[in-house]
């Protein structure tokens, strides 16, 4: 039987940099990270329940997205946090460039909007009371 989503893994550009703005920036917990000469590093993040596993590029291993690759394409992570206003304020204050500010959405819930830094499309959504309609 399906538990559930495990994790989901973002393929980055430089580890390092995706590191800092998730644990740094956005606040998510570290959960390891493993730099490995072979696999030019990998780091795993917590969320809530959720697990973000940022990957090191690798254009030379089979499966791999290429550097020159389009990342997050057609991809939305949405994240849910209590008070959407309060977290868009507070990452404001922390420097993060928001691509759209808390807004109320069709779908019932209210929901911001961010690029990373390797271009993937982030989301941070407050449901309505008792809503579980569906994000974007």
């Amino acid at each position: 039987m399906i538990r559930g989503v495990d994790s989901v893994v973002l393929y980055v550009k430089d580890v390092g940099a995706s590191l800092h703005y998730y644990r740094d920036l956005l606040g998510f917990s570290v959960i390891f990270v493993a730099p490995d000469e072979d696999e030019g590093g990998v780091a795993g993040l917590k969320v809530g329940t959720a697990r973000l596993i940022l990957h090191s590029d690798q254009e030379t291993r089979p499966g791999y997205l290429p550097a020159s690759g389009v990342r997050g394409r057609g991809v939305i992570l949405h994240f849910e946090v209590d008070d959407v206003d309060r977290y868009h304020a507070d990452l404001v204050g922390r420097g993060v460039e928001i691509s759209l500010a808390p807004t109320d959405e069709s779908w019932g819930a209210r929901a911001m909007y961010l690029y990373d830094p390797d271009g993937y499309n982030i989301s941070f959504i407050q449901r309505a009371s008792g809503g579980e309609g569906r994000p974007g």
